[in-house]
């Protein structure tokens, strides 16, 4: 805490090993932990540790094995566990030779990176030969996974362990597809789209991991569904950014037990029923901040490098009316009606006449890009064609629309036109949806507001 009230002592300095290191001698600390302040916190533990600092928690084991990419790869396979097809490489030769036969898209994943640093889904041998050169330069050192990109919906869960048990407060649903990094991503707490079944599979496979590496403390494991398989991306033993919300919505004091599983009390000792906890009777919902009216040129679609600086909580007894509640906490303002402009994707169209049709029902005027409106057209969904280019570009910044929602392709011709799409919509405050996921709960969210079931 940065609250003098709070500390015995407080410094505001860098988290790095030599700005640390004098602070730690100087008060003649026993211990550190170094899981409770993100990516560079632990990489920094790992540099304190090994002049001598006695690291509480989780042993530093634990923090290479499931950092490093090919380690923790080797882990999921020893346990059985699913993961997306994929290898480590050192180079971009071998990084286009191993690509080939994994088969495009894929997603490059460094290692022991913050923020998705680096990340990205690539769609071709030339664009994966300029993403590796960028990859294995955040250090040198380091591999860098290329894995096989899975489309799907993302999980992730916040797990406490004593070295032998578990405690699952709840499972986070990602509305965002697979391949948005999960800072960037809205994400319903406790998730609503799980069989009984998929949730006990989510727990056994959290079970498996956090035991075998001997976790103490916290660890957030994130999963991809496709098809009827969970695939595990990626697990980081330390407090993620959505613990402060599973404390909040479960009421489970997570951080107060992780530092006392890490000082040696079994979760027996706390009063803890091992497994996934019982359903809250209320759902959260995390909305992304961006800061990108304040970044000019900033492109807004959401990716795997995070983008976001903050975010919002919304609660409600229902999903839609928690929506609603985070996108007004993150600074959104959607009126009851007005008028929407979609612009979506070759592969996503055939999604786009649902949430047309949603939005038309609540009175909304519906405006599409050319290919959109033609697809719109022959659902029988009226709507006006808009020419993409200056009129376009002219009608956002005259603020024509209310709401935009355009889902990108990968064509770089098409990513230049939502470029200017998204970056004019910043520029005139207009809320600007990426996902017709989202952009379907949102038009269920302004349905109750309608009809007066919340303020």
């Amino acid at each position: 805490s940065t609250d003098h009230d709070m500390s015995d002592s407080l410094y505001f300095e860098p988290l790095s090993e030599e700005d640390v290191l004098p602070v730690l001698k100087r008060e003649n600390v026993q211990g550190v932990f170094a899981s409770f302040g993100g990516q560079t916190s632990l990489k920094a533990g790992l540099a304190l540790e090994g002049e001598g600092v006695r690291i509480l928690g989780s042993p530093s084991g634990v923090v290479r094995a499931t950092e490093d990419r090919g380690h923790f790869s080797g882990l999921l396979e020893r346990l059985g566990i699913l993961q997306p097809l994929g290898c480590s490489v050192k180079s971009v030769d071998d990084g286009l030779e191993k690509a080939s036969m994994i088969g495009y898209p894929v997603m490059v994943r460094p290692s022991f990176v913050i923020g998705g640093l680096a990340m990205k889904v690539v769609n071709s041998p030339s664009e994966l030969a300029s993403v590796l050169e960028i990859a294995l330069q955040t250090d040198e050192d380091q591999s860098v996974l290329i894995d096989r990109f899975l489309p799907g919906a993302e999980f992730e869960v916040d797990v406490l362990c004593d070295g032998r048990e578990i405690v699952i407060p709840g499972i986070f649903e990602h509305l965002d597809p697979a391949g948005v990094h999960s800072g960037d991503s809205v994400a319903i707490f406790p998730d609503v789209s799980l069989s009984q079944a998929g949730r006990r599979k989510i727990e056994d496979i959290s079970r498996k991991i956090a035991v075998e590496l001997g976790v103490k403390g916290l660890l957030n494991i994130q999963f991809v569904l496709s098809g009827d398989e969970f695939y595990v991306i990626e697990a980081n033993p330390r407090a993620s950014r959505t613990v402060p919300i599973a404390v909040k919505l479960s009421g489970i004091p997570l951080v107060e037990m992780a530092v006392r599983a890490a000082l040696g009390e079994s979760l027996s000792d706390m009063g803890l029923k091992p497994g996934l906890c019982e359903r809250i009777p209320l759902f959260g919902v995390k909305v992304p901040v961006f800061s990108t009216e304040k970044l000019p040129g900033v492109d807004a679609l959401p990716g795997p490098a995070m983008q976001s600086t903050g975010e919002a909580l919304g609660v409600g007894d229902t999903v839609a009316v928690a929506l609603y509640e985070g996108l007004r906490g993150a600074g959104w303002i959607v009126p009851e009606k007005g008028r929407l402009l979609l612009s979506v994707a070759d592969r996503s169209k055939l999604e786009a006449p649902h949430v047309a049709a949603a939005f038309h029902a609540l009175g909304w005027s519906v405006d599409a890009t050319s290919g959109t409106a033609d697809v719109l057209r022959n659902w029988g969904i009226p709507c006006r064609k808009v020419e993409k280019g200056k009129p376009l570009i002219s009608g956002i910044a005259s603020r024509q629309w209310d709401l935009i929602v355009n889902v990108a392709s990968g064509s770089p011709e098409v990513l230049r036109d939502g470029y200017q799409m998204r970056r004019s919509a910043i520029e005139a405050s207009i809320p600007c949806v990426n996902d017709l996921h989202v952009a379907s709960a949102l038009a269920v969210s302004i349905s109750l507001r309608i009809r007066g079931s919340h303020p």
